[in-house]
């Protein structure tokens, strides 16, 4: 016996109702327990789909899908890791290491006015106000993606949801940033540490909050085949 495209959305809604969100991790358990369920069906040919697929289901073990997740999860994970650090570097070559120069040199410059460090906590703190807003909004976007019906991708949702996640650690932070600040100030080169960390916090962001989710769909075309499908 053969599954019927009925049987197929069936497996999809299965899934999901076993917790998986992820588009790309519901194909694959869809598919493995597809093709488990033809091979259950070949040496029991009377089992009903729904005995079959409990079968099979049961294969997974007590936890059921949440190992397979987990260890997707990790993989995916690490792939993010690497996209974000490829989009960083690309920030440390030329012909852009001039401008990650000219925001270093302008951060280095005002900081160093007599009214520098008041300038620098505006600064930090529209950073991080930047990063907080934007994760309301992706978190909203997150949220209309795990309604039935769309499709939420494991690496989409590591994309706005990390950006997400660094908005709130960076808002709770502020407070601490205004006391580190005023403390260290005054010390011999802080200005220029200052700076240095004001440029990489700025690059995180702007890398985070704006060019991994404006090049989102991309990324996933050269993470999924099945993305154009």
């Amino acid at each position: 016996m053969k599954l019927t495209k009925q049987h197929i959305e069936n497996l999809y809604k299965f899934t999901r109702q076993h917790y998986v969100v992820h588009y790309d991790l519901q194909t694959e358990l869809v598919d493995h327990l597809a093709n488990d369920i033809e091979t259950i069906w070949q040496t029991k040919p009377n089992l009903s789909f729904e005995q079959a697929r409990d079968i099979s289901f049961k294969k997974f073990g007590v936890f059921g899908f949440m190992d397979v997740v987990e260890a997707r999860q990790k993989a995916m994970s690490k792939r993010y890791m690497k996209l974000l650090w490829s989009f960083a570097k690309v920030w440390f070559t030329l012909p852009k290491l001039l401008q990650t120069l000219v925001l270093f040199l302008t951060a280095l410059f005002l900081f160093n006015l007599s009214y520098g460090k008041i300038i620098a906590i505006s600064l930090f703190s529209g950073l991080f106000i930047t990063m907080f807003i934007k994760g309301i909004k992706f978190s909203k976007y997150i949220k209309k993606k795990e309604k039935p019906g769309e499709k939420l991708w494991l690496l989409e949702d590591l994309i706005f949801r990390n950006a997400t996640a660094t908005g709130m650690l960076l808002l709770s932070m502020l407070a601490n940033s205004y006391n580190t600040l005023r403390i260290f100030w005054n010390y011999e080169n802080s200005q220029f540490i200052v700076a240095i960390n004001f440029t990489l916090i700025s690059l995180y962001v702007y890398i985070s909050v704006v060019v991994m989710p404006k090049n989102t769909k991309k990324l996933l075309k050269s993470t999924y085949p099945e993305f154009n499908m």
